[in-house]
């Protein structure tokens, strides 16, 4: 019974493709994605994620 209502209370959660910079960080978010394209074509990585926190 328990499982049951914590799975029903379950809502989806689905990630943006992309997430528009904050005002006043827009150049910051350009040369991080600058950056992050760099390092996934030098180092042929199928994938790059990172998380940045306040």
């Amino acid at each position: 019974m328990a499982l049951a209502l914590t799975l029903a209370a379950q809502s989806p959660l689905f990630a943006q493709a992309k997430v528009e910079p904050a005002e006043g960080y827009a150049a910051t978010a350009k040369a991080l994605d600058a950056f992050v394209r760099e390092q996934v074509e030098d180092k042929r990585l199928p994938a790059l994620s990172i998380a940045l926190g306040r």
